[in-house]
């Protein structure tokens, strides 16, 4: 990786600017951070830069994917004035937006949506963002990172059907639901993408990302599961009923089950308990 010290302002914005090149599968991709003036601010850069020189080639690896935009990884260090309460935000070709506050885990997922172009369906963007994430950081030797992002997935799982109902995935979408039906959701889908990872491995999951990359089209929930059913042979009905269409539970991790709607909170605490003795 070749990088610059850092020196250049940009006029236009007032950021200063740390920039790089990492080597991917095709091709160099360019790499950017816009920070502030402080010393903590560079060091901030300097950090985050870092990282994704080493995640970005892990991110390519585990999706089974090549870089599939037409312009690099530009990063803004962000104010709550620029993404409110949340953490930071992908603004595509505007960059990412990132609180300088925010986890390893929070910058990886957001730079891994440039892996997830292969569907508008919100489960399979933001599952597969955070399946990426939760590999990709094992890899780095960030067992505690990775482990953050699956026990606040199984959290917010469970702190939800504590009081409601369960609901199926497909058409899902955070941007328009109630922050907790949003939350669930991110959860849900973390937890049947990693369900897959488990059962049958990353480069099935890679193998199914090719099949839509060729097609060219953006993949529905019915056209996600169809890739599978190709890539693997095996019929899907069973293990997407209950995660993404209607229909009850018939296939579960190893180590939870779903319980839907209940309010004890014994039975709560022990199930969080036995979901967090595996991590």
């Amino acid at each position: 990786m070749d990088k610059n010290d850092g020196s250049v302002i940009e006029a236009e914005t007032g950021y200063k600017r740390m920039s790089g090149e990492v080597r991917l599968r095709d091709r160099k991709v360019g790499v950017e951070v816009n920070y502030f003036h402080g010393l903590r601010d560079r060091g901030w850069a300097e950090h985050v830069l870092s990282l994704l020189c080493d995640a970005l080639p892990l991110l390519e690896k585990v999706s089974g994917l090549p870089y599939p935009r037409d312009y690099g990884v530009r990063i803004y260090e962000a104010t709550a004035e620029d993404v409110g309460r949340n953490d930071g935000e992908n603004r595509e070709r505007e960059g990412i937006w990132i609180k300088p506050q925010a986890f390893d885990s929070y910058i990886v997922h957001e730079t891994a949506h440039c892996f997830t172009d292969i569907s508008d369906e919100s489960w399979i963007m933001e599952g597969s963002a955070d399946i990426y994430t939760y590999i990709v950081l094992q890899r780095m030797n960030k067992p505690r990172d990775a482990g953050g992002v699956k026990g606040s997935a199984f959290a917010e799982y469970y702190k939800y059907l504590k009081f409601e109902e369960d609901f199926p995935l497909d058409g899902w979408d955070p941007m328009t639901a109630e922050v907790k039906r949003a939350y669930y959701g991110y959860g849900k889908a973390f937890i049947f993408m990693h369900m897959l990872y488990k059962k049958y491995g990353i480069g099935v999951i890679g193998g199914v990302n090719r099949n839509l990359h060729k097609r060219g089209v953006k993949a529905s929930s019915g056209g996600y599961k169809l890739a599978l059913e190709e890539v693997t042979g095996k019929n899907m009905d069973d293990l997407f009923s209950g995660w993404i269409f209607p229909g009850e539970y018939k296939v579960m991790p190893d180590d939870v089950k779903p319980v839907g709607k209940y309010a004890g909170s014994d039975l709560n605490r022990k199930i969080l308990q036995k979901v967090f003795e595996k991590f």
